[in-house]
């Protein structure tokens, strides 16, 4: 009978986890958690920028409206001057006050945005062949002709703004006509 040495079965009471896995589930966490904060800082910067777009341009829109509604009035203050140019003056009052055609137009604006609208009268006769502001005979046929006339009434207004910071551009244009 040959000697045989006999294994310990003693169990270990040994709990925890060791350094390097602690490390690791560290690390693993860290850029689990990198990820979402690069994520969520290029969302808010998308959202921020969507934000300055949307102002903008409901801005822009709410003037061409104004001005739309008053087109009258433009048309007479481009008969006068050719194009109108019109700035605003100061960005942190919230408010874009300006006179068309003696009246005094005030808007309410968006702090820090620098404003500025052009409107020039847009002769339309250009794109079509052979017609002159004189008038054209298309509506009808021989002694019924009757002729076709450009009053001139439609006008090109674009509304250029820029943020104070320089962050955001915008521009809109629209062709707006005399009524």
């Amino acid at each position: 009978m040959g000697y045989t040495k006999q294994l310990s079965n003693k169990k270990t009471d040994e709990r925890g986890l060791s350094l390097l896995e602690v490390a690791a589930a560290l690390y693993i966490v860290a850029l689990i958690v990198m990820g979402v904060l690069l994520t969520s800082t290029t969302s808010a910067l998308w959202i921020s920028g969507a934000r300055d777009q949307t102002v903008m341009s409901v801005y822009a829109a709410s003037i061409i409206d104004v001005l739309d509604s008053n087109s009258l009035q433009l048309h007479e203050q481009l008969q006068t001057a050719n194009p109108w140019i019109i700035t605003d003056e100061n960005i942190t009052d919230a408010v874009f006050i300006f006179t068309l055609y003696d009246e005094v137009i005030s808007l309410e604006a968006p702090e820090d945005i620098h404003t500025t609208i052009t409107a020039s009268r847009f002769d339309d006769s250009v794109y079509y062949d052979g017609i002159s502001s004189e008038g054209i005979y298309e509506i009808g046929i021989g002694d019924n002709a009757e002729p076709i006339l450009f009053y001139g009434n439609l006008m090109e207004v674009n509304v250029e703004m820029q943020w104070a910071d320089g962050s955001c551009n915008y521009k809109l244009s629209a062709i707006v006509g005399a009524r």
